[in-house]
């Protein structure tokens, strides 16, 4: 990761820049505005930014579950410019980080089978396939559920 980059929670003026950003991502899939506005009212602490320079190049939100123990990456993205540098292992281990001293025990997220360099990453940083959700997202929209331990 480059030394200027620095990740941080997310305030309220980066919001329209993250949902620009997730929708150059995820197109009609992407969350829309209100929801990273509530996300970030009621998991402020669980929502980071990473910028450099020139503003923000990635983001990651992570929800804790009821039983205080689990939680789930709502979503990771980073900037097309800016992919291959560590960005988002970054923002995926800060927030790891971030899990394991709220007592969080066990991580979950949802991918796109056919997203390779997503997979590779979260494999990287310890994640395993658990299993595959058909249509987890919608028709046609199968995602595998990757699970990682956090000691």
């Amino acid at each position: 990761m480059h030394p200027a980059l620095k990740i941080r929670c997310a305030d309220s003026s980066d919001l329209a820049n993250v949902t620009a950003l997730e929708e150059s991502l995820f197109g009609y899939l992407s969350y829309p505005f209100y929801l990273f506005r509530q996300v970030h009212e009621a998991y402020r602490s669980t929502f980071y930014v990473a910028e450099d320079a020139g503003g923000i190049v990635g983001y990651v939100i992570a929800i804790p579950a009821e039983d205080g123990i689990t939680g789930w990456f709502w979503s990771v993205g980073v900037h097309a410019d800016h992919v291959r540098k560590g960005i988002g292992q970054g923002l995926v281990e800060h927030t790891l980080r971030g899990m394991r001293s709220s007592g969080i025990k066990q991580a979950f997220l949802s991918v796109d089978p056919g997203n390779s360099a997503a997979i590779a990453l979260y494999t990287k940083v310890g994640f395993r396939v658990a299993r595959t959700e058909i249509d987890y997202l919608g028709p046609g929209e199968d995602r595998l559920i990757m699970e990682v331990a956090i000691s």
